[in-house]
């Protein structure tokens, strides 16, 4: 006990990152890790032409997101 304070009553809201693991780190590698399994498991294996490269993407993020919400 320092300074009348527990330090088990003492919470830390964000981490910073050069030290140890920080809270960005954790979450940037959770999200990443959640997106890639979903998109391994629902990812279509016949899809139709493509007119760009940026409407194939919004093609399979479409399905990530249903992987994500729908269950």
């Amino acid at each position: 006990m320092a300074n009348g304070v527990d330090s088990a009553d003492i919470i830390v809201g964000w981490a910073k990152e050069p030290g140890t693991r920080g809270t960005w780190g954790i979450l940037s590698s959770c999200v990443l890790t959640l997106f890639l399994c979903v998109y391994t498991a629902v990812h279509p294996n016949i899809s139709p032409k493509w007119d760009s490269t940026k409407d194939k993407y919004l093609y399979l993020a479409r399905f990530v997101l249903w992987g994500l919400f729908a269950p």
